[in-house]
């Protein structure tokens, strides 16, 4: 069913988003949880190589550090200048993640669920020139 305020589309609803003073009474809230040692745990039950966990895995981390990110916040990942298929490998991540920590019963909701991939542009490859294509021909 179409919603017409747009809000289930949103990763967060205009009416919830929290902003200036009130995103920071959010924060203390007890209920809201940091994403930092969901992150970690989700992590190390995948059993990675230190190799593998350097990766993205690392990057995230240092994303979720640098955003003091919450369970309840995708703002710092929706607001991130990174490449379209950066993000969307990124985001994957997150939504496993979130996953594991619902079925965990560690957060009632994935936010991350909400989240829209960026769209990537596809390059053109033309394997042959004009002159490459009519020799062949």
């Amino acid at each position: 069913m179409f919603d017409p305020t747009l809000d289930k589309y949103r990763p967060y609803p205009t009416s919830a988003k929290p902003t200036g003073k009130a995103r920071k009474e959010r924060a203390k809230d007890s209920s809201v949880k940091p994403l930092l040692p969901l992150w970690d745990a989700w992590v190390d039950t995948l059993e990675l190589s230190p190799e593998t966990k350097a990766d993205h895995y690392e990057m995230i981390r240092r994303m979720i550090v640098k955003a003091d990110a919450k369970t309840t916040d995708a703002n710092w990942l929706t607001d991130a200048t990174i490449a379209a298929s950066t993000f969307n490998k990124r985001l994957g991540y997150l939504k496993s993640c979130g996953k594991w920590a619902v079925s965990e019963g560690k957060i009632p909701e994935s936010l991350f669920e909400r989240v829209k991939p960026r769209k990537t542009t596809k390059k053109e490859v033309k394997p042959f020139t004009v002159e490459e294509i009519q020799a062949i021909s």
